[in-house]
């Protein structure tokens, strides 16, 4: 079953055409990843499929209903949830305030609210020790984890990471991908990845698209993928 699919998408920013015939289609409960090196027009995917940026040509359904003309908040209440790129946590709200606007659009009791958190907590033990703390103190990692959690408190249909391993130390993005292959196995969440990190996207992938310069260029399994000559050059250094 088809969660999510955007066709024939063009995106302009003034008249530079950003996104050229776009289309991709996500899997209900896989994880489909979006790899292409900075500039490749990943985010601007992103934004386009949140309606944060409006197509100039092209239709995005989700779960078969035509969402293109929507707001962001519409998208947002749908259940599509994001972890944007570079984070944005607010940095002078603590960890537990951040992790209430996750919350923001649903009316639950402060119990409710609190078992949510908890369940966070579960999941990446070193927020709870940093509950009270403000966000703009955390390490990258720890902000990394809290944009995660942030997302995820929402209960996503459709869970969206825009490069979640940027400016974050290697252990630290093995550990959020380890999550990130959990939080779809366990829970069912479908998850769209944006990424530049080949290598760790390639090893939990179910279906990857590859853009450069606005285009999808390839598309496939992960192991079909990884034998694409780009990226055998660009992340794996041969042919």
């Amino acid at each position: 079953m088809i969660a999510l699919e955007v066709r024939d998408i063009v995106t302009k920013y003034g008249n530079a055409v950003i996104l050229n015939n776009i289309n991709i289609k996500i899997e209900k409960g896989k994880i489909t990843s979006l790899l292409g090196s900075n500039g490749s027009g990943k985010t601007t995917l992103i934004k386009t499929i949140q309606c944060l940026v409006k197509p100039t040509k092209g239709s995005i359904f989700f779960n078969g209903k035509d969402i293109t003309k929507m707001q962001a908040y519409q998208i947002n209440r749908l259940g599509i949830l994001s972890s944007p790129e570079g984070r944005k946590i607010f940095p002078k709200m603590t960890v537990d305030e951040n992790l209430r606007t996750g919350l923001f659009s649903k009316n639950l009791k402060e119990e409710t609210v609190r078992r949510k958190i908890d369940e966070m907590f579960n999941i990446f033990p070193i927020l709870k020790k940093r509950n009270k703390q403000l966000g703009g103190t955390l390490s990258g990692g720890e902000q990394g984890m809290l944009a995660f959690a942030r997302a995820l408190i929402g209960d996503p249909q459709i869970m969206i990471l825009d490069e979640p391993s940027l400016g974050i130390q290697p252990n630290i993005t093995k550990f959020l991908f380890e999550k990130i292959k959990q939080i779809n196995k366990e829970r069912g969440i479908t998850i769209l990845l944006s990424e530049q990190n080949a290598k760790q996207t390639l090893k939990i992938t179910d279906y990857c698209y590859l853009l450069q310069k606005g285009e999808i260029v390839d598309e496939g399994t992960a192991d079909k993928i990884a034998k694409n000559s780009f990226i055998k050059r660009a992340y794996f250094g041969n042919e």
